[in-house]
This record gives C-alpha cells, structure tokens and sequence, in this order.
C-alpha cells in the first residue's frame, strides 16, 4: 500500500499489485513520430537516463501526428530492432481499444487482434501492461474480463489497467475479473482536477491502483498558458516553485505526485520532449521592462504555436535593442529558468555575423556545436540535455528585430526545423516592430 506522505518521495511506485516498480515519472509517447530511427532511439536512451523506465504508449498514436495507425508503436519496434538491449530497461505500457471510425471497441475479437497487432509492432513477445483506452458502452464487462484472463493465460500480457474510465467502469470489471487491475489512467493536473471528486483516485486508493497521470501540464497550458485560468494556475504554481527553487512545471509534477496514491505523472512527447525538472534559474542582468497585454498575448500564441510545430523545451523571443546592443527577453516559456527582460550583452562575434549582419537563422545540433558561441548558459542547460538549438532570426523590410530560440534534446532538429522556425519568426516580426514603438 502506498505510504502516508510518500507522495512526493523520489523513491520507485508500485504498479499496483503487479509486483512491479517504476519510476515516479513515466514517458509518455504521443507525438513520438518520425522515420529518423537513430533520433528515435537517442530520445527513448534519454528518456531512460533521466530514470524514466515505464513507456506508456498506444496503438492509435499516429494519426493526431499525420502518421498511420500504429505508428508510435511501430518506430518504438524498429528502435528496439536495433538495440535490443534497451527492452530488459523499462516496462512496456501500451493501450488499445479504439478502432478507427467506430471509435470504441471493446469485443473479445478486437481486443485479441489489437493486442497480437501492437506485439507484432513493437516486435516483443509480452506487454508488461496493456490498457483499454476507452470504454466501449456496447461491451459486456463479462466478455472484457475474460478476453484478459485469455490473453494473460497466452503469455502476451502480464498486467492489466484502464484509461479514461469512470470508477463505476472500474468496478463493474472489477466484478468479473479474478486478478485485480493494477492501474487506471486518467486525465489530472492543476488544471483538471476531477479526478479529486469523481471517485477515481478515491477508489485507486481502495483498491491500490496505480494512477498514471495524462496530460499533466494541462495540454500544455501550464507550460504556455494562453487562458485566465491558467494564467490564474501557473500564478499559483509560479510561488510554490519560486519557494522551492525548481520550475513551474516540476511544481506541476509536484503537485500530482503529492496526492496519497503516489500518482505518476506521464510526461508527454513533444517533438522528442523530455522535461525540464528544477533546474536553477538563469542569473543575469534583467531590464525593467513591461510587456502590454496585447503584446504579451500575441507572442504566446506564436511561440505556442510554434513549439508544436518545431518542438521543444524551452522558448524564448528576444528583442534587438541596437541603442544599447544588446538582446532583452520579450517571451520565455519557463521564466523560472530564463526570466522575462533578461539581457544578452555580451554577443559573441559568431551570432553577430550570423544573425545581425547576415540575417541568418542556424541550426546548433548535439554537444560539440552546442557551445558557448551558440548559446548562453550552456553549463545550465546541458545537465538536462539541452543539446540541440534553433536560433530563428526575425526581421522586417528595416533590419534586424530579434530572435526566437528553441531548445531541445540532442537529435531532435534539422534543416527542416529551422525553415519551419522562420516561419513562426516571420509571424512574429510585425508584433516585435510594435514593441520596438511602444
């Protein structure tokens, strides 16, 4: 059973009654895509190296990202080809259940085909936990309970667990299983906390499931908040980190983990995303500088926009001053690491021939470009391997405005994300230029 106050202890989680442990953060692989294996196996071995070792997918991740049906499943299958050696490192989650144009399905047929389907994807003999991701209304629990008990018989799957189901839906299968479930996955955050009053965490309590925790930022909005209430959220988060000296997203994390049953945050894939967890924020010199609301608004929803597209971890938008020469920071996804007015005195003559003279966006990719002449702070953001930067120019018919900066985990950006980030920067250039008036 769970420990009182355990909620926030770095130590392992039981997967409910499985026997199983696992970190308490899990890495979750929806916008896990591509066709780049190598880049896909340098985000699965950085993902494991932070501690990470549950992987929860799922065999519809692929069409919300262009991608086929399976497609997550079938990149984690070519990266476990070529190193097999990472399977006996984490424990497999995957969900099925929803079929394309039905969308539930949970049938004694479907649910063996899904199954055998992700085995054959994924290229592995057993699945340590498979969850059906929604409910299907038409599915007598009786008919689900003993396609698991044939599928655990068979080897295949060893554990069994729910996603997006109500605690009467965890009961009513409860009822007709002879081993309990060990996990259920609904959406929690600071920003949807049902799961506090519905019944579900009070009833993963009663019967010792383990909650594994989707969407934990909000869709992001913790991260970006773009509404009041999130805003509202991450004001309140924004003491709590300041306090404790991690970031607002950790505090997020925090948060969830506090409550009595040791939930486990999933933190999702953008782009190859591996989260950012305390690090230290950034000391420098920061500009009395006040952002209009207007202003402040339109660069959100750019930069948010754009993180979507290009990925990564941390944003910013930084705004020319040629009076002063210098850059001050006009937008930061994470102001506890990078602080909104924060200023780059001292450019190096690279980024001024570069960016400035040239008007040139560039690409720094992996340790030995990533240096301190493509990025400040390098020492701060190479601890959560920050190793790959897009550092998009923006300007305008008369010069030079500024520059939107992406960081990510090394093998995540290419050409091709630079010529995107131009795009966004272009965007933004008419927004800088009022600025510039302000």
């Amino acid at each position: 059973m769970p420990q009182p106050n355990a909620g926030l202890s770095h130590g392992r989680r039981a997967l409910g009654k499985s026997g199983l442990t696992v970190a308490p953060l899990a890495w979750g692989m929806w916008r896990f895509k591509g066709t780049d294996v190598k880049a896909a196996r340098t985000l699965v071995e950085t993902a494991l190296a932070t501690g990470m070792d549950l992987l929860d997918t799922a065999d519809i991740y692929g069409p919300d990202n262009g991608e086929p049906f399976g497609a997550a499943e079938e990149l984690l299958g070519k990266v476990l080809a070529e190193a097999p050696g990472l399977r006996d490192r984490f424990v497999l989650a995957t969900k099925g259940g929803i079929q394309m144009g039905t969308p539930y399905n949970s049938s004694a047929d479907y649910l063996t085909s899904a199954v055998e389907a992700s085995l054959k994807r994924m290229g592995v003999e057993r699945i340590e936990l498979w969850q059906i991701h929604r409910p299907d209304h038409l599915a007598h629990p009786a008919e689900i309970a003993r396609t698991f008990e044939a599928l655990r018989a068979s080897g295949k799957v060893a554990e069994f667990g729910v996603s997006n189901h109500t605690a009467a839906q965890v009961a009513a299968l409860s009822a007709h299983l002879p081993f309990p479930l060990v996990s259920t996955q609904p959406e929690f955050s600071p920003l949807c906390i049902d799961p506090l009053y519905d019944g579900v965490l009070d009833q993963a309590l009663e019967k010792n499931l383990a909650v594994l925790a989707w969407s934990p930022l909000g869709g992001g909005r913790i991260a970006f908040p773009t509404d009041d209430r999130a805003h509202a959220v991450v004001a309140e988060l924004t003491k709590v980190a300041e306090r404790a000296g991690v970031s607002v997203t950790a505090a997020a994390y925090g948060w969830i983990m506090a409550h009595p049953t040791g939930a486990i945050p999933i933190v999702g894939v953008l782009a190859g995303e591996v989260p950012v967890i305390g690090l230290p924020r950034v000391h420098e010199e920061v500009a009395d500088l006040t952002v209009p609301p207007e202003l402040a608004a339109a660069l959100a929803a750019v930069a948010v926009e754009a993180a979507d597209a290009v990925g990564a971890q941390l944003v910013t938008v930084s705004l020319w001053r040629p009076e002063s020469a210098d850059l001050v920071r006009v937008y930061s996804s994470r102001p506890h690491v990078y602080q909104l007015g924060g200023i780059s005195a001292e450019l190096d003559d690279a980024w001024i021939e570069q960016c400035l003279v040239g008007q040139r966006s560039f690409l720094a990719a992996g340790e030995v470009a990533f240096t301190a002449e493509t990025a400040e702070h390098v020492g701060v953001l190479t601890v959560p391997n920050l190793t790959a930067a897009v550092n998009a120019v923006i300007v305008d018919a008369e010069g030079v405005l500024g520059c939107l900066n992406f960081l990510d985990a090394a093998g995540v950006y290419s050409e091709v994300s630079v010529e995107v980030a131009d795009v966004f920067a272009a965007r933004l250039a008419p927004v800088l230029r009022s600025l510039a008036a302000a």
